[in-house]
């Protein structure tokens, strides 16, 4: 879904940049094609679950079934406990094209289950600069203000074992495919601390456009309250 928010048809004379930029989300849109939908697959605290739900992602909880090429495993604190078990199988599914997100986990806990061996050390988090990722990166569309931290605290930031970003509050492998984020969202109390909303908005964003770069779709109400617009008389 585009939105055009320049007026492109109010025009009393020919408008060249007008013209071009209609042209451009006419292309775009005729071009576009969807990638494939991976199923998501959870593991870790309840809250963590609760929170995808409420953005609109459909995870399936962890249940000892093996995984397919098709399905994104998303590790939150708690999860390496049920998946140490099976890290075999994991190590052999992520080597097939198995997509995991991982979020705020510690050494010793993704260590248990990932093939891989990552280093984290505590430390306090503020904020973090790196540059913009490519399109078809799996840290598309993150940027450093989406992980300024207005609540500094003490987290597990990646210091080996993938490629860091920033100071390690995000890192990744693109072979096997896994992200870490070090933000967990749902640990931002803003109702309690209401100046934290807005770092629990950009953490709540950073983790939900992870999850869809690695394939996982969500829904949104949006064209259903477009299709069922306020009444006339409706006042709020």
């Amino acid at each position: 879904m585009w939105f055009c928010q320049l007026d492109v048809t109010g025009r009393s004379e020919p408008d060249p940049v007008a013209e071009r930029l209609v042209d451009n989300l006419l292309q775009y849109a005729l071009a576009w094609r969807p990638v494939p939908a991976r199923q998501g697959v959870y593991a870790g605290e309840p809250e963590g679950h609760r929170h995808f739900a409420a953005a609109g992602f459909d995870l399936r909880p962890w249940d000892d079934r093996p995984l397919t090429g098709s399905e994104v495993l998303v590790v939150t604190p708690g999860g390496g406990q049920a998946l140490r078990p099976h890290a075999d199988m994991l190590g052999a599914w992520l080597q097939a094209g198995g997509r995991l997100l991982a979020i705020g986990l510690e050494q010793e806990e993704a260590n248990t289950f990932l093939p891989t061996r990552i280093q984290t050390r505590q430390d306090e988090h503020i904020a973090a600069y790196f540059e913009p990722f490519g399109y078809h990166s799996l840290i598309a569309g993150i940027g450093p203000a989406d992980v300024h931290n207005r609540d500094p605290r003490v987290l597990p930031l990646v210091t080996e074992g993938a490629d860091m970003v920033g100071n390690g509050v995000l890192a990744w492998r693109a072979k096997p495919a896994v992200v870490f984020c070090q933000l967990v969202p749902w640990r931002f109390n803003y109702q309690r601390q209401y100046n934290v909303k807005r770092t629990y908005r950009r953490a709540a964003f950073t983790v939900t456009r992870l999850a869809a770069n690695l394939g996982v779709p969500a829904t949104t109400p949006l064209l259903a309250r477009f299709a069922t617009p306020a009444a006339a008389t409706e006042s709020r």
